[in-house]
């Protein structure tokens, strides 16, 4: 009995060892894996009636077979919740309406955790389309032979940006540029020796690719140049005005010229001759300043104003003549003509606006033909001595070249 008592005792001692040996042997349980959450949190803007896809998507779990779908809410009409039970789906479709909407999302994994992420999405209108793209300068003006030439195309419509213009049949005059800035607005501009009519087309086409051309024909006039002369106004009477350049462009020996010439020409004025002298540069704040603003009689007293007008500060040259020349003759035939005979124009440079003088003072001289304007150029710019020679030519006076 004793010994049967002891084989128990034994046998449950081994059993206590051996169970305590395996729960010490026993591995820990497994980490609990990140929580699963829909990552995406906003959705770009879809427009309406154009195709829209984006991807949401799910992190947090190594588990496979996701399913995604909208618990809250529905999508924007016209789109849908695609789905391939990866941890991502795309929301695609073509919006039908515009506006805003919220919904949720939920996704769930293989091991039943679940994630819900709240979102919005706007559906915006279209833009509106672009107007046709078209040419919209009509007839071009014409030129004149040996004068400078500038005139503006513009496009409108299409894209509105990366114009691209370009000559697609004919020809340009040889000397002429076609300005291609990439605006709806370019210049076509050049010297032409020569004279004739020249047809063309031009072609615009903007960023998205639209094009339109227009065809065109350019006359270039014939000008009969008057012959060359080394100096002005001394043998000339009558009523005189002396409309001069006292820019950059006539800084210093033209300068000292000019005030020779003027002083010359002025002291041998007699009593029965009217005159007057304006200045134009663009340091004066209206691109011009006059003696009188009338034409005055040559008497001694206005005489010694005038030289001492032509040799005071107003004549220093600075400023520009760019934006002044077609300002200050305006001003000439408007306020003087019909009462001047002889109009001396001086200049050392024809600026940006001098293409208007020359089609423009046609159209003044057209009224009176006896006038004369004797243009006068200094320095050997070979656009400005063209176009003062073209000046000279359309009105019937002279070219003079000091």
């Amino acid at each position: 009995m004793r010994a049967s008592v002891s084989l128990v005792l034994v046998l449950l001692l081994q059993l206590g060892m051996s169970a305590c040996a395996n729960e010490a042997a026993a591995p820990n349980p497994p980490a609990n894996p990140a929580s699963l959450s829909i990552v995406t949190t906003a959705l770009p803007t879809a427009t309406v009636s154009l195709a829209y896809s984006v991807t949401v998507a799910a992190s947090g779990t190594m588990q496979t077979g996701f399913v995604w779908s909208v618990v809250v809410g529905v999508l924007p009409a016209g789109l849908s919740l695609q789905q391939t039970g990866a941890p991502s789906a795309t929301i695609s479709g073509t919006p039908l309406v515009t506006g805003t909407v919220s919904f949720t999302l939920q996704v769930a994994d293989s091991a039943g955790a679940e994630a819900l992420r709240t979102l919005s999405m706007a559906v915006a209108p279209q833009p509106p389309p672009h107007p046709p793209l078209s040419i919209v300068t009509g007839a071009l003006p014409s030129g004149f032979q040996g004068g400078f030439y500038s005139t503006t195309l513009t496009a409108l419509g299409g894209s509105q940006s990366g114009y691209t213009w370009s000559v697609v049949s004919g020809a340009l005059p040889a000397a002429f540029v076609l300005a291609n800035a990439g605006t709806p607005s370019i210049s076509l501009s050049g010297t032409e020796t020569g004279f004739g009519q020249f047809a063309f087309s031009i072609e615009v086409q903007d960023s998205l690719g639209n094009k339109a051309s227009r065809p065109y024909t350019l006359d270039i006039l014939q000008s009969t140049f008057p012959p060359v002369s080394s100096c002005y106004g001394s043998t000339v009477s009558g009523r005189l005005l002396f409309v001069v350049d006292t820019s950059d462009y006539v800084y210093g020996s033209a300068i000292t010229a000019i005030r020779q010439e003027l002083t010359n020409c002025i002291s041998n004025l007699r009593v029965t001759d009217e005159f007057d002298v304006i200045a134009y540069s663009s340091k004066f704040g209206v691109q011009y300043v006059f003696l009188w603003g009338t034409l005055m009689p040559a008497t001694p007293a206005n005489i010694a104003s005038a030289l001492a007008f032509v040799a005071g500060p107003n004549f220093n040259a600075q400023g520009s003549v760019n934006n002044a020349q077609y300002p200050v003759l305006q001003f000439a035939y408007s306020t003087y003509y019909p009462n001047v005979n002889h109009l001396f124009f001086v200049a050392g440079m024809c600026g940006t606006d001098f293409y208007y003088v020359l089609t423009t003072i046609a159209t003044w001289h057209a009224t009176d033909p006896n006038r004369q304007v004797h243009a006068i150029a200094y320095g050997s710019n070979p656009n400005t001595l063209a176009s003062m020679q073209s000046m000279a030519g359309i009105t019937g006076g002279s070219y003079l070249r000091p």
